[in-house]
């Protein structure tokens, strides 16, 4: 009876150890298998969606800087002075072209919706207590489709789970804009406006790029992936072209064309950006901070979606 309950639980122990190396067979065959046979290049399409994070730069400092201005000159002003978004969703598609077992090259694009803000702030005129001046701001900021090549590296690669690291080269084409309306409300009734408006000129930048993928195996073509991406894009060679327009009625009295410059001091209160600026010394009437201004496209993003192998 001993010997008999022993032979038991020695064919179980046995039965135990050939399941679980079948199991082990089983999880790892695939992939053994996948590299024993010939590469053979893939076209796959990956469509995602996600939110990215960019600084923006010296147009959001300027605008803040407005902000703290209005707070300053005291409570007979209302009203508030928004800076640009910096958080926002969008979507991409990318193809991508396997070149061996452990590369792939990439190049996607994607919709990035315009940056648009508009404030108003209210109050007496400086100097003129019996003045209304109404002030609106209206920042924007467009970056049509960029264009991102990327390079894919996989260390790890299995059947159900791939994880790749990449980078390149994203090309983007941004557009920066103000348009700023100073209207004077007299007690008499009259109307006086001085406005302004300044727009840069398209052209293209280039950032890098550098991230880490994610990519789970679902069905024999299609992945679910989820990646974590920065980017470091800046520019300060902007330029464009600016007009000004005054009266009761605004008539454009002064335009040009010229250099973005980011200038502001402790006397002049807050920040500004002009077209055309010239440079002058402190001590001759100039301002603490005068400079080329930036756009900084610099930022995180994080996406999740789909990978589709084509053929």
């Amino acid at each position: 009876m001993r010997h008999a309950w022993l032979r038991c639980v020695k064919n179980a122990s046995l039965i135990s150890a050939l399941l679980f190396t079948a199991f082990l067979g089983l999880v790892f065959r695939p992939a053994f298998s996948e590299e024993q046979q010939p590469f053979k290049p893939g076209l796959h399409l990956r469509l995602s969606s996600g939110r990215s994070q960019m600084k923006i730069g010296d147009m959001n400092d300027h605008l803040n800087s407005l902000n703290a201005y209005y707070h300053l000159i005291g409570p007979l002003t209302t009203g508030q002075v928004d800076p640009l978004g910096t958080e926002k969703a969008g979507f991409q598609g990318e193809l991508i072209l396997d070149i061996s077992r452990r590369f792939s090259f990439g190049l996607a694009t994607s919709f990035i919706p315009s940056n648009r803000r508009e404030s108003f702030i209210t109050g007496p005129s400086l100097g003129d207590w019996t003045t209304t001046l109404d002030r609106t701001y209206r920042p924007e900021l467009e970056v049509w489709a960029p264009i991102k090549a990327s390079v894919y590296f996989y260390p790890y690669s299995s059947p159900a789970l791939r994880v790749a690291l990449y980078s390149g080269l994203t090309v983007f084409t941004p557009k920066m804009k103000e348009e700023q309306i100073f209207c004077y409300r007299y007690a008499n009734g009259d109307i006086y406006y001085d406005n302004r408006y300044w727009e840069t000129d398209r052209q293209a930048l280039a950032g890098w790029h550098l991230g880490a993928q994610l990519e789970f195996g679902l069905f024999k073509n299609l992945s679910l992936i989820a990646s974590v991406e920065g980017c470091l894009a800046k520019d300060s060679s902007l330029s464009g072209s600016y007009k000004i327009s005054q009266g009761s009625t605004p008539t454009v009295v002064d335009s040009g064309t010229g250099d973005l410059y980011f200038y502001g001091s402790p006397n002049y209160y807050y920040y500004d950006l002009m077209i055309g600026l010239p440079i002058v010394a402190e001590d001759d009437g100039g301002y603490a901070v005068t400079r080329k201004a930036t756009l900084d496209l610099s930022g995180f993003s994080f996406q999740v979606g789909f990978k589709v192998r084509l053929f």
